[in-house]
């Protein structure tokens, strides 16, 4: 009944498109500039192909080095990682003809040197700051794109995480809803798309002349995602379809366990899990985000706002704050081995009289 619901919803509603386009601020739309290509042929050997220069550079190495605790400027890099050895399916409601390849532009915002700015926004090209940061993977809800959550995921990358932000081949801006089967069901193959995006990522780090390089730690990261994205994130982390054991802890946002050929939720990794959905989601029910929490084995946070809907908990709103305190919390808790960073949540949740905080197995 769970899985009609959120299959039925999710085809009969744009998802998040036009709350999250108003939602998103300004560095959405020029998230495009200065944009670098990388192809590769399923090997995750992906680098950009161009850098810019860093005082620090010459000091870089592959191990992890330790980190200021923030917060911190946010440089940006656009980015667009090739994936050879896997197609894109055609979809005639758009159009689009088959493909040899899957092509994820990647909105890429990491802690940069300097002071944060006023604004808070990217710099793009800016230099990394110094030390080597956990690294996050965030997947974006049907019709959206990876830049339309820079307003949620530049906080992340303030807090001291770099974040790739990827946009997906067929379920990004411009899927055609309702009626759209082919867009729809390829959440089944963006698991592997950010698999790859995680491979690029942590190649291109490697590479000497490129501004990450010696900045990304491979043995902390982190998956996250909202709606469809969110799906893909559960894919990713707790179905044996996908399951990418390098991926330390997950967010997911309004999500819901949908099938994934050849897999199974169960059993459910142990992996740290943070759950946040309104009551109110028209979109994906709440019963929805109720199963992944009763499936849960690992320690297991759930946020829960009695009168949010689909698109308001991960966007400015009256949510937000929270949201953002919350996941950051979540995270270094469990990427910066600060294990006290929930603490105080629980109650700073009830007091601020919004929703709650409940915690599983923690």
């Amino acid at each position: 009944m769970i899985l009609a619901a959120v299959l039925l919803a999710l085809a009969l509603a744009a998802g998040c498109s036009s709350s999250a386009k108003t939602g998103a601020d300004s560095s959405a739309s020029s998230s495009s500039s200065s944009e670098q290509t990388t192809t590769a042929a399923g090997s995750g050997t992906g680098s950009t192909a161009t850098d810019s220069a860093s005082s620090d550079r010459a000091a870089n190495t592959d191990q992890p080095r330790p980190a200021a605790a923030g917060p911190f400027n946010v440089g940006r890099q656009s980015v667009t990682y090739v994936d050879k050895s896997r197609k894109t399916n055609a979809d005639p409601m758009r159009g689009f003809p088959e493909k040899p390849e899957r092509t994820l532009p990647v909105m890429l915002l990491y802690p940069a040197a300097g002071s944060p700015t006023e604004s808070g926004d990217p710099t793009e090209g800016a230099p990394a700051a110094k030390g080597s940061f956990p690294f996050i993977v965030f997947s974006h809800g049907i019709t959206a794109s990876g830049p339309i959550y820079s307003v949620l995921v530049q906080r992340w990358a303030r807090a001291g995480y770099v974040v790739a932000a990827p946009t997906y081949p067929l379920t990004s801006v411009g899927a055609k809803f309702p009626g759209d089967p082919v867009a729809l069901t390829d959440y089944k193959n963006q698991p592997a798309d950010v698999k790859f995006v995680i491979d690029s990522v942590l190649a291109q780090a490697k590479d000497a002349k490129d501004p990450l390089h010696g900045h990304v730690d491979a043995s902390r990261i982190g998956a996250a995602g909202h709606s469809l994205g969110a799906i893909t994130t559960i894919g990713l982390v707790y179905n044996s379809c996908c399951t990418e054991k390098r991926v330390k802890a997950a967010e997911e946002f309004s999500g819901a366990e949908l099938p994934f050929d050849g897999g199974t939720f169960t059993p459910f990794p142990k992996t740290p899990l943070l759950i946040v959905h309104g009551a109110k989601d028209g979109t994906v029910p709440v019963a929805a985000g109720d199963k992944v929490l009763a499936d849960a084995t690992g320690p297991t946070w759930s946020l829960r706002y009695p009168d949010a809907g689909h698109v308001n908990a991960v966007f400015p709103g009256p949510y937000f704050d929270t949201t953002v305190k919350v996941s950051i919390d979540f995270w270094n808790a469990q990427l910066k081995g600060a294990p006290d960073a929930l603490k105080a949540d629980q109650a700073d949740v009830q007091a601020g009289g919004l929703g709650t905080l409940t915690t599983k197995n923690g």
